[in-house]
């Protein structure tokens, strides 16, 4: 388990793209760690963090949006196949056999806003990235006589 706030924030709870589905993972994770018997100082700070974080997510969103529903976890699911599908698309020019089985799994409603949704994210992070390519100055590139051998 991550040891600070931003790690576990940034990229534990990255995978789960909804609040509902963000606070079940944080109290999932707080109630496997407060069984632990001998906790390790890591092991206490992180339990630190989940409750902080816990608290937040109590005082930030109503109750009723905490809670993981039929159609809560539905939409998490769209939305993480169509972010993993984004990214795939993104780095690979695809999206990977694994990840278009489990949106093919899907309704074809579901499928459909699937695959609207991977398509928008990818092409919003495309643009993202492009935008900040040209921004980078010719000095800040390292020289390919640099680069190491592949």
């Amino acid at each position: 388990m991550s040891t600070t706030k931003f790690e576990y924030t940034t990229f534990e709870l990255s995978e789960y793209t909804t609040v509902a589905s963000k606070y079940r993972k944080i109290c999932e994770d707080l109630n496997t760690l407060e069984h632990v018997f001998f906790k390790s100082k890591e092991q206490k700070d992180c339990i630190r963090i989940l409750k902080e974080l816990k608290a937040e997510y109590e005082s930030s969103y109503p109750a009723d949006e905490l809670v993981m529903t039929e159609q809560k976890e539905k939409e998490y699911w769209i939305k993480r196949l169509a972010k993993h599908g984004a990214v795939q698309l993104l780095a690979q020019g695809k999206v990977s056999a694994e990840i278009m089985f489990k949106m093919a799994s899907l309704s074809s409603l579901d499928y459909e806003e699937c695959v609207k949704e991977t398509t928008k994210l990818s092409s919003y992070m495309n643009d993202i990235t492009q935008k900040a390519e040209k921004e980078v100055m010719p000095a800040d590139i390292v020289p390919n006589e640099l680069m190491p051998k592949q």
